[in-house]
């Protein structure tokens, strides 16, 4: 009997809680088109929440440039989280302040008091699905003008209506956002980009050792799971079977300490290469920027190609109808491979070969 009153309290403060977080604002502004709602002249403090993972960050930059460059003299910050940190002296240039979020009670409310305290003017969630977390920040911040994408739980005061999932790449998807500012996303400035001065090119070069053949392809093992992984087997017979095609291509392997094991293994009987475990993830973009292809199921290394034009081939284990379209290379040479079943372990080796075949071939090697 106590358990039961002390279950329906819990219930009872749980749904309360829900209330106050998912509250609809009275005046929403639905945003269809480009509109130019908010200006210099009427917003100058902007905060940006990216408090998620590493990919998020960089499918996002295009719409960084697109409002730093069209109000270059405000201040705008942003949030990112423990997870995507290490990220922020990529993004450096586009923000005056950067914060991190730490979930941690004493942390979030010390953070809390910090962005109420500096009175912005917008606060902009690029999330395009629900985030309790970026509902929170919004309703306690204090912020009177709020920007997101159209979804039964929004909180934004303005909100667009987000591109068909299935239709469109999740960094057009992201840019729209920038019809609240009067400007149509376009070819001309969704621009992928991911810096690497020319100090962190020389430590990576040197870390890499130089080119002993033509082409240099990297192979990103892992995703951002296990089950990302295409498997030992599979890399061992597409390795060995594209060297007695092609002399000129000089494999190089990518995994972190915990699967150095795996990529030894792999390394040993193809002859490929290691390259160096980076000690993150900024470390890990310079030492795979100096290779000419790179072959991933990992997205954040998909991201990292197309905001470096590199040509790559990417393996999937999304069912495209009910996830929406994968976070596929943007503007860059690619080949694309999805496992129907969501286990990418079952991508034929002969499938990946011709993939890569053809890629090869597009791109003049």
């Amino acid at each position: 009997m106590k358990k039961n009153i002390l279950k329906i309290f819990e219930m009872k403060i749980k749904g309360l809680f829900d209330t106050f977080l998912f509250a609809k604002p009275s005046n929403v502004s639905v945003i269809e088109q480009n509109q130019r709602i908010f200006s210099s002249l009427n917003i100058s403090k902007i905060l940006i929440l990216r408090h998620d993972r590493i990919g998020d960050v960089l499918i996002s930059i295009p719409l960084f440039k697109i409002i730093r460059n069209f109000m270059p003299d405000a201040e705008i910050d942003i949030i990112l989280g423990k997870r995507n940190q290490e990220i922020q002296s990529s993004i450096k240039s586009y923000f005056n302040n950067i914060f991190v979020f730490d979930q941690t009670l004493f942390k979030a409310i010390i953070l809390i008091i910090q962005l109420r305290r500096r009175k912005y003017d917008l606060i902009i969630d690029p999330f395009d699905k629900p985030s309790s977390t970026s509902s929170l920040i919004i309703k306690l911040s204090g912020i009177g003008n709020s920007l997101g994408f159209r979804t039964h739980s929004s909180v934004c005061t303005h909100q667009v209506v987000a591109l068909d999932k299935n239709k469109y790449h999740i960094i057009e998807r992201t840019a729209q956002l920038a019809l609240a500012f009067g400007i149509c996303p376009n070819s001309s400035n969704i621009i992928p980009e991911f810096i690497i001065d020319d100090e962190e090119k020389i430590r990576a070069q040197s870390r890499i050792g130089k080119f002993s053949k033509d082409t240099r392809v990297a192979i990103v093992l892992f995703g951002s799971s296990d089950s990302k992984f295409w498997g030992i087997n599979n890399h061992i017979e597409f390795i060995n079977k594209i060297k007695t095609q092609k002399s000129e291509i000089e494999f190089i392997l990518f995994a972190t300490k915990d699967h150095n094991d795996i990529l030894h293994n792999i390394a040993d009987q193809t002859g490929a290469l290691a390259a160096p475990i980076a000690n993150n993830i900024i470390e890990y973009a310079f030492l795979l920027y100096q290779c000419d292809m790179i072959f991933t199921p990992d997205t954040s290394a998909v991201h990292f190609a197309t905001a470096w034009k590199k040509p790559v081939i990417a393996l999937f284990p999304y069912d495209l109808g009910n996830n929406g379209m994968p976070w596929y290379p943007y503007k860059t040479p690619n080949r694309t491979l999805v496992a129907e079943n969501g286990n990418i372990e079952t991508i034929n080796v002969n499938s990946v070969i011709e993939a890569f075949d053809s890629l090869f071939r597009e791109i003049g090697c």
